[in-house]
């Protein structure tokens, strides 16, 4: 056995330096390679949610979305979206250069950030992982999903979104002045459509808070005439009257708010949304009490039909200011 424990050595001994230069470059390489595969694990740079407001008290975090993954250790999908969704090299750099990314872990229901993650549980309304909600720094939501996400999307969707959301905001404190520079402006003068029924509620209610209704009628029917213009051209099996043009006679006078209610009677976003614009009709005629039963009427059916606008909770809580 001594030969062989010499020949080893000797052998060892005979390697030449440039074999042993090479080699450790080559492991070198190996290591730099392997680098930014584990960086980009963890490039995002979640935040715990006791750690949020820490964050947005920084002079210098000048971020004004807030981008909040629900998720936990024991959830199949959520463990899958980490390794694929979260791995993709676009959605890192957006997260991190337009989000403040949190990552509320339910695993950690019951240790030191318990407090904070069942706040947010409420607050955001989690019913299923994942969920992702994506609010203002003030916290009003402005884009949630879940199960099933597409997150670019949803992340493309609150960034459109959040001007509107504050708008609706400063409509609920009396603000339309400061409410309408925050709206789209294409849409506002006509050139882009507004699609959503909420939303030209609240574009109607804008112009009209500032006495511009010459202004509003022209955006109505705009919009009025493309949705009319799409509908003949559809089979007739399908070409019947839908709920937006609807929506927009009752905002014109052309139609009684009975008949728009019975029109959304089978669907609780669209009644949520006719509730929701009666009480603004009362509002711009001073009737806060008639307006604040239209808005919980609006907000239980919004909720019912799992819309998250939040424009008649908004209004409910100025409200509920005066009558203290």
């Amino acid at each position: 056995m001594a030969p062989t424990k010499n020949t080893t050595a000797s052998t060892t001994l005979a390697i030449p330096l440039w074999f042993t230069i090479l080699a450790g470059l080559a492991i070198a390489a190996r290591v730099t390679v392997k680098l930014p595969s584990s960086e980009q694990k963890h490039a995002i740079a979640w935040l715990k949610p006791s750690e949020v407001q820490s964050r947005l008290a920084d002079p210098g975090e000048t971020r004004e979305l807030i981008f909040y993954d629900c998720m936990a250790d024991w959830c199949p999908p959520c463990k899958k979206m980490e390794r694929t969704t979260f791995q993709s090299k676009a959605i890192i750099e957006s997260i991190n250069k337009d989000f403040i990314p949190v990552r509320v872990n339910f695993s950690n229901e019951t240790g030191p950030e318990e407090a904070a993650i069942k706040s947010l549980k409420s607050k955001l309304n989690v019913y299923y992982l994942p969920t992702i909600a994506i609010t203002l720094r003030n916290g009003d939501l402005v884009a949630k999903d879940w199960g099933a996400i597409n997150l670019k999307d949803l992340m493309k969707e609150a960034k459109k979104k959040a001007g509107l959301v504050r708008a609706e905001r400063k409509l609920s404190q009396g603000l339309a002045g400061e409410a309408l520079p925050l709206l789209d402006q294409k849409k506002l003068s006509g050139e882009d459509p507004i699609n959503d029924e909420i939303e030209i509620v609240v574009y109607d209610h804008t112009l009209r808070s500032l006495g511009k209704d010459d202004d509003c009628k022209r955006l109505l029917e705009k919009n009025y005439a493309r949705v009319e213009e799409k509908r003949k051209a559809l089979p007739p099996a399908l070409n019947k009257p839908v709920f937006y043009t609807s929506l927009i006679n009752y905002l014109q006078g052309k139609e009684s708010f009975e008949k728009l209610v019975n029109e959304a009677a089978n669907y609780n976003s669209d009644k949520g949304t006719a509730h929701l614009a009666m009480a603004l009709k009362a509002m711009r005629g001073n009737d806060k009490t008639a307006a604040g039963k239209e808005f919980r009427k609006a907000a239980m059916d919004l909720s019912r039909g799992y819309n998250e606008d939040k424009l008649a909770e908004f209004f409910i809580e100025e409200l509920e200011k005066t009558t203290k």
